[in-house]
């Protein structure tokens, strides 16, 4: 979006064709050339751009408002104004002033008078006016979030050709030691666990050779011979009762 140095808000299907905050009206279907060519030109001697209502909840085509509103898009492309649309809910209702949004503010369809303030004037241009504040204030989020600050991306030098060749080289190198390392481990002997005379080890795949059984009075509880087991030999402390009251 260009550098602007306002918004012109433009109020279209209203009590008038079309109302800009600058107070200017323009109503009748012969002026629908007129008031776009006026306000899109205003706005490039001026510098400022042009703010316009999104219009969602006017859907009806045909209307002379409708084609105002598609003049404006067009001339100002093609004159380089930038446009930008607000949501115009509750434009003709809030003071431009002291923001007091009430249904009140608005006596008659063409008539604006703040309850809080005492600020009037005529709806559309109140609604023009709010629709300009509204565009200002989005076009500031806009160049907040563009010109915030972001992190350098890091961006790697590409390998020359000698490097390239070079990882290349140490890759093989890499593949043919491990190549070799698993066909050395191919051809070690690997005794048999369960063979007579090798302690067993704990591993995968390999599962514990069965002990043999010994009769139950040569050992205790613990697997240990008798005699040699220090739990079994140690007394068992027994708690003593409790005194009764008689």
């Amino acid at each position: 979006m260009a550098r602007v140095t306002g918004w012109i808000g433009v109020d279209v299907g209203g009590v008038w064709l079309t109302a800009d905050s600058d107070g200017v009206l323009f109503s009748g279907k012969g002026n629908i050339r007129e008031a776009a060519l006026t306000i899109v030109f205003k706005a490039k001697k001026s510098g400022r751009g042009i703010a316009l209502e999104d219009c969602w909840h006017k859907p009806e085509e045909g209307k002379p408002w409708v084609r105002v509103w598609a003049e404006i898009h067009t001339l100002a492309k093609a004159n380089g104004v930038p446009v930008i649309e607000v949501t115009a809910a509750y434009t003709s209702i809030t003071c431009p002033r002291c923001s007091h949004c009430d249904q009140g503010n608005r006596p008659t369809r063409g008539r604006f008078r703040c309850l809080s303030c005492a600020f009037e004037g005529h709806a559309d241009v109140i609604a023009a006016m709010n629709i300009a504040q509204s565009a200002r204030r989005k076009a500031w989020a806009k160049d907040i979030n563009r010109n915030r600050r972001k992190k350098p991306k890091k961006v790697q030098p590409r390998p020359t050709l000698a490097e390239r060749k070079a990882q290349r080289e140490a890759q093989r190198e890499l593949n043919r030691r491990e190549k070799a390392r698993i066909e050395l481990l191919k051809s070690i002997h690997v005794p048999d666990p369960f063979a007579a005379g090798v302690r067993w080890r704990a591993g995968a795949g390999n599962e514990r050779p069965a002990s043999p059984k010994r009769p139950k009075g040569e050992v205790c509880k613990h697997d240990l011979p008798l005699g040699s087991c220090g739990s079994c030999a140690k007394p068992i402390k027994r708690r003593r009762p409790l005194p009764t009251n008689r």
